[in-house]
């Protein structure tokens, strides 16, 4: 055999032993890569590939969420969320048409792209999934890549988030418009997008206003939203819902100095929260006004709730939520935003109240049925 063949073959025999010695470690690490996909799997779907696995974690600690005073309910509501399983909830009942806003409370989701340090359109899945039908997000930008991200922050700033990552803008309203009207139960709901913008800028308003339009194209209701816009003219509509305690001298047109593509956010949105069409509180300002005694007629759904108002959590606190049956009886409104990142005992009582009545949408005062 010459030296020739003989140097080919001990060559074509390294050159296959390296090439085994490659596959065995891609093997390895393809192995625990599959290991830790499905370790994290199982703790959370909310966050996957967002929140790395990390050993010493807790379950709770892993996926973003906390817990206060769990238990057996708590813990089938936390793997509901875990697993993205359906809720009870389905579109409301044909009944409930003529219904106008001010006459039903709507589950509500608040800061809906958080869960823990983190804002993932995971999470934005899982509320919708959950079967809410009003999402709330707050809104920073950035001066350095002119770009608007979902997170959160502690003081009106502009992008110094107080989220591990940031969530691009437009990824979560392409996951609210697309989850929210084709995967989510009641997918043919309305569904109110309660934007807080905390910027003046109107670069950033027009930035905005291309990005709802592109996420919602063909889905934004035509016209004005009031008080008495009955459920069923908004069925299969998003209407747009912004905040103006972030910016009161908010006008959301174009002036003379924006850019020549400037796009006008006010011509989008449907309602102003923070106003007089729609009071904004936080719970314990809620709760320091008179109680309101909501009757309902004695042969339907119908109600005298006279306005429209919401309540959601003090942005810097820690404490737990506030209990909704204890709450609504007392001080109804329509959108009572819950923090679904932190599952306790009101969070609980939030969901059993809007799975008992299977929809999304109840007419007020609210009623506990399982009391009844």
């Amino acid at each position: 055999m010459s030296p020739i063949i003989i140097g080919l073959t001990i060559l074509a025999i390294i050159l296959l032993g390296y090439s085994f010695i490659l596959y065995k470690q891609r093997v390895d690490i393809l192995n625990k890569v599959n290991a830790n996909e499905k370790d994290f799997e199982n703790k959370s779907k909310i966050v996957r590939g967002e929140i790395p696995s990390k050993e010493g974690l807790t379950l709770l600690q892993a996926v973003g969420l906390e817990a206060s005073s769990p238990n057996e309910e708590a813990s089938k509501i936390l793997q509901q969320l875990q697993t993205g399983s359906s809720s009870q909830i389905q579109s409301f009942p044909d009944a409930y048409k003529d219904l106008s806003l001010r006459e039903c409370a709507i589950k509500s989701s608040y800061n809906s792209a958080i869960s823990g340090k983190y804002a993932s359109s995971a999470m934005i899945k899982n509320v919708l999934q959950r079967g809410c039908r009003f999402l709330d997000f707050q809104i920073l930008s950035s001066d350095t890549d002119a770009k608007d991200y979902v997170s959160i922050a502690l003081e009106n700033q502009t992008i110094n988030l107080d989220t591990e990552n940031k969530l691009p803008l437009a990824e979560a309203m392409n996951i609210a418009s697309a989850y929210g009207f084709s995967n989510a139960p009641n997918s043919g709901d309305p569904l109110f997008i309660h934007l807080r913008v905390m910027s003046k800028n109107p670069t950033t308003y027009s930035r905005i206003a291309k990005t709802l339009s592109f996420s919602f194209e063909g889905k934004l209701f035509p016209g004005k939203v009031t008080k008495d816009t009955k459920l069923g003219e908004l069925l299969g509509k998003a209407v747009i819902i912004f905040d103006k305690t972030t910016n009161p001298e908010f006008t959301g047109n174009c002036d003379g100095s924006s850019a020549p593509d400037c796009k006008p956010l006010a011509s989008l949105i449907h309602m102003y929260s923070g106003t007089t069409e729609l009071r904004k509180y936080e719970f314990q300002q809620l709760l320091q006004t008179s109680p309101l005694v909501v009757h309902r007629d004695t042969d339907g759904p119908h109600n005298d709730m006279p306005y429209l108002r919401m309540s959601v959590p003090p942005l810097t606190s820690t404490d737990t939520d506030v209990s909704p049956i204890e709450f609504m009886s007392h001080y109804p409104c329509q959108m009572l935003a819950m923090r679904f990142n932190l599952v306790d005992d009101n969070l609980i009582e939030y969901e059993s109240i809007f799975n008992r009545n299977q929809c999304a949408f109840i007419p007020l005062p609210i009623q506990d049925k399982k009391k009844e």
